[in-house]
């Protein structure tokens, strides 16, 4: 007796409703039934995949050890004790699954036209098309397309609308701050800060890296020391006005525009 597969249907595992069909082998699992035919009867005929199934008997599950299923067509007990005529051998059947197997959103397996059609409106989908494109919140809060703008514009709100401004030269900076990078390290990394506090406890060979090719990098040396212990600067060090005579705490601050071949110094005064 073949029972009707089980499918996942609103979060529940239910049978295969009357009319509909799948093929048995792309379901989760299904249900063979055999009914002994005699007395300690112990081979049964039922079609299954090898090493892939439990088995009951009478309801009561059996150990792997208490039968033998090597072919896909018998099951065949170890012993007879306990069967009787009309006693059920019931074996659930479990099937290799992928995605692909699934039935589609809201169809059945009879609604085999629905395989390969449009999600729901509710599913969130991509709508881009060009690289740039935006994805922003439309109407009921469903995903819509923000085309590209133009070069040097910025995303903005106009009368409830998204769309693209230029972003003008008006911008105002609150709270604004740089990270302070007050270690020991002699490399000097543009990339890691733009300010950075140094204090000599002897002679120091530093090294300016991180700058970026046409880009103005720039930063802020606070020193300390400069007086007992001589600094020893890159030699793309360039100093404007001359190198300076350093003080107990002094700000240098240095700027390239050639990725670093150059470094323009400035000796900005003594904080002693």
């Amino acid at each position: 007796m073949r029972r009707r597969p089980l499918v996942r249907i609103a979060g529940q595992d239910v049978q295969l409703p009357e009319g509909d069909s799948i093929d048995p082998g792309l379901v989760l699992l299904r249900t063979e039934v055999a009914t002994a035919t005699a007395t300690e009867q112990t081979i049964f005929e039922v079609e299954y995949h090898v090493g892939m199934i439990a088995v009951t008997l009478d309801g009561a599950l059996l150990p792997p050890v208490d039968y033998t299923a090597e072919d896909g067509e018998h099951i065949v007990l170890g012993s007879g004790d306990g069967v009787a005529v009309g006693s059920m051998l019931t074996v659930l059947i479990f099937a290799p699954f992928a995605v692909a197997d699934a039935l589609p959103i809201g169809g059945t397996a009879v609604n085999s036209a629905r395989l390969g059609g449009e999600l729901p409106a509710s599913y969130v989908r991509n709508p881009m098309t060009t690289a740039g494109d935006m994805v922003v919140g439309g109407e009921g809060g469903a995903p819509v397309r923000l085309a590209r703008g133009a070069d040097g514009t910025i995303p903005k709100w106009v009368a409830g609308v998204l769309t693209w401004v230029a972003h003008g030269l008006n911008i105002l900076l609150q709270g604004y701050s740089e990270t302070l990078d007050s270690t020991s390290a002699t490399a000097i990394n543009v990339l890691q800060s733009n300010v950075f506090r140094r204090v000599l406890s002897a002679p120091t060979t530093y090294t300016f890296t991180g700058a970026a090719a046409a880009r103005c990098c720039s930063f802020t040396l606070y020193l300390e020391g400069g007086a007992t212990y001589l600094p020893t600067f890159p030699e793309s060090v360039k100093w404007i006005g001359g190198a300076p005579t350093l003080t107990a705490k002094d700000r240098l601050v240095f700027e390239t525009i050639d990725n670093g071949a150059t470094w323009l110094g400035t000796y900005a005064g003594s904080y002693a």
